[in-house]
């Protein structure tokens, strides 16, 4: 993660469910490889504490939709790029 406070593992942990795709740096990998836990469907756990913080981004006036298309883009845009570097390191 970009904050230190915050678990390694804070993106792979929580976010593991069925049918659910996760794409990891080699160092994120590697810490879960050595102390991460896999637990079946952590995506679904604490559904309403999720729905009340969307709800409180929302009343500060936060429109979701646009930032997560936002996010989107910009993470499609990294993809292309390091697919990108792949292809021409293949080549």
């Amino acid at each position: 993660t970009k904050n230190a406070a915050y678990s390694d593992l804070m993106y792979v942990e929580p976010l593991i469910g069925a049918e659910t795709v996760n794409t990891l740096p080699d160092a994120t990998l590697a810490a879960f490889v050595d102390h991460g836990q896999v637990r079946a469907d952590t995506v679904t756990e604490d559904v309403d504490g999720a729905a009340a913080h969307i709800a409180a981004l929302a009343a500060l006036g936060l429109d979701l939709e646009v930032l997560g298309e936002r996010l989107q883009q910009d993470g499609l845009a990294q993809f292309a790029t390091a697919f990108g570097k792949l292809l021409e390191l293949t080549a």
